[in-house]
């Protein structure tokens, strides 16, 4: 099988409204992580909004942990290196680590996103988003499709934004979500 992607990928955006240039990077088994990553990646999957959409079912209340967070660099890196799934980072003007978005598997037909980005970057997330369909559109992927937790109106507001149709309620693993689509 061929790669999807051609890596390392090195693209810029712009955070809404100030144009303000952030690097989009694949997370792919060219890069090297660092401790300050690790702990940036603990630190936004703990703040509070981040934590009750993606992780309070998943952990039970505990804390997102630095074994989590290298758990996550693993795997987004065999992803990969597998040719199966497609973590990307955002980075600030420092290069701290801002917000993460992912393709979760291969099907060219159609696959599932889902991201997270840190509170402290308002307006990254639907240039995240729109930039990930245009790499994804280059890449040969077909179509794209997300799923929210119904109360998560800010993750639906990105997806709507970012040219998703809403596709209404689905039930998921036991509980309702909304589906969003585009078609690239």
């Amino acid at each position: 099988m061929t790669n999807i992607f051609k890596s390392p990928i090195n693209a810029n955006v712009a955070r809404f409204p100030d144009f303000t240039e952030f690097k989009f990077e694949s997370a792919d088994m060219s890069r090297n992580f660092s401790q300050a990553d690790l702990e940036q990646i603990v630190s936004i999957c703990n703040e509070d909004f981040v934590y009750k959409m993606l992780f309070s079912d998943l952990f039970k209340g505990r804390p997102y942990k630095y074994k989590d967070a290298q758990f996550f660099i693993n795997k987004a890196q065999t992803g990969w290196e597998n040719n199966n799934a497609f973590v990307f980072f955002v980075r600030d003007e420092e290069h701290n680590l801002v917000a993460a978005i992912d393709i979760k598997s291969a099907g060219l037909e159609g696959a599932e996103i889902g991201y997270w980005a840190s509170k402290e970057y308002p307006g990254i997330m639907t240039q995240a988003v729109k930039k990930l369909c245009e790499i994804a559109k280059e890449a040969g992927y077909k179509k794209l499709w997300a799923t929210t937790k119904l109360e998560n109106q800010k993750s639906q507001n990105v997806l709507t934004r970012a040219g998703f149709s809403d596709l209404g309620e689905i039930e998921r693993k036991g509980h309702q979500r909304r589906k969003f689509e585009i078609i690239l």
